[in-house]
């Protein structure tokens, strides 16, 4: 396989989590093996009450011609255009060295000429999210790129990989984390001590696990500590991120969920994220409501930053 489906590719700060702000070139490869249709709902746990924009939009009717033509959705998942079979032409089927191409020509500025990951101004992440970065397809989509990078000499140091955490890892993948990033050993001991000679710094989970009472994605397919607990043996840096609605069930289901992780020993910083994708939502009573439950459950806040600073635009 040398070509490569994305839906999106884009320069923006990182807007969630433990690298919020952090400047980050982002791509955002085609496929997931979750649905989340129950994001926004009145319940989500019940399928019949559902209202999909994604399912009913006209694209012809419209004139979209890419996925930035398309809306912000309220209802169901944020980026179905992502791994929506409907959508799934509107979105490039590109030779990984032209997908690098482009993510160089997005680094490019009169700051950074040579559109270096690691340049005089700062050190930009490269993040690949989705869909669902870790499905087969997409792991091999990630070695190409990093290989091609490391091939022309402009490695990303800090890579993150925005999962929802259910699939398991590739052999071939397992090999490239170990090949360029530095262990969770030598992470923190990286500019003091001696160390292998990697081109990368770090390698970051941020682990997304889908709660039913939020995205309507049952227990037993969505939540998956066993599987990240294989991440963290190949490499311990990373964060648990859950989208959250004001419900006592979702507080309740988190709860159960959060220590069934630290049972698999996933002892990650734990960031709440108020649901909604667009500006609206984000500024809504709710968002007050959640983040002083969050405060006193004693984990992170983390709003759509990305969403006060653009609105509600895709690609950013």
């Amino acid at each position: 396989m040398s070509n490569i489906r994305y839906s999106e590719i884009f320069l923006s700060p990182q807007g969630e989590g433990y690298y919020t702000g952090r400047l980050t070139a982002w791509i955002r490869l085609f496929g997931c093996n979750l649905q989340c249709e129950g994001f926004g709902q009145k319940d989500p746990t019940d399928p019949s009450t559902y209202i999909l924009p994604y399912k009913d939009f006209d694209i012809t009717k419209a004139n979209v011609k890419t996925i930035k033509d398309l809306p912000v959705w309220d209802y169901g998942c944020d980026s179905s255009y992502s791994w929506s079979k409907k959508y799934r032409d509107l979105c490039p089927n590109e030779h990984f060295s032209k997908v690098c191409d482009r993510i160089v020509g997005l680094l490019t500025t009169q700051y950074n000429p040579y559109g270096l990951f690691v340049n005089d101004r700062n050190t930009i992440h490269l993040a690949f999210t989705g869909g669902e970065p870790l499905l087969r397809k997409n792991q091999e989509s990630i070695i190409l790129i990093l290989d091609e990078f490391y091939r022309r000499d402009n490695f990303p140091p800090m890579v993150t990989i925005e999962t929802n955490g259910t699939q398991d890892l590739t052999i071939e993948l397992i090999d490239t984390i170990q090949k360029y990033f530095q262990s969770s050993e030598d992470y923190h001991s990286y500019y003091y001590e001696e160390h292998e000679e990697k081109p990368g710094i770090e390698w970051f989970w941020s682990v997304s696990p889908k709660l039913w009472t939020v995205s309507g994605e049952k227990p037993e397919k969505a939540i998956k500590p066993e599987v990240v607990h294989h991440y963290k043996l190949i490499n311990n840096r990373g964060q648990l991120k859950f989208v959250v609605r004001n419900d006592p069930r979702t507080w309740d289901e988190l709860e159960e969920v959060v220590q069934y992780f630290k049972e698999h020993t996933i002892d990650w910083d734990v960031y709440i994220m108020p649901v909604g994708a667009t500006v609206e939502s984000q500024v809504s009573p709710e968002i007050r409501e959640i983040a002083e439950e969050t405060i006193r459950r004693g984990y992170y806040i983390a709003p759509r930053v990305q969403a006060y600073l653009f609105g509600n635009e895709i690609g950013t």
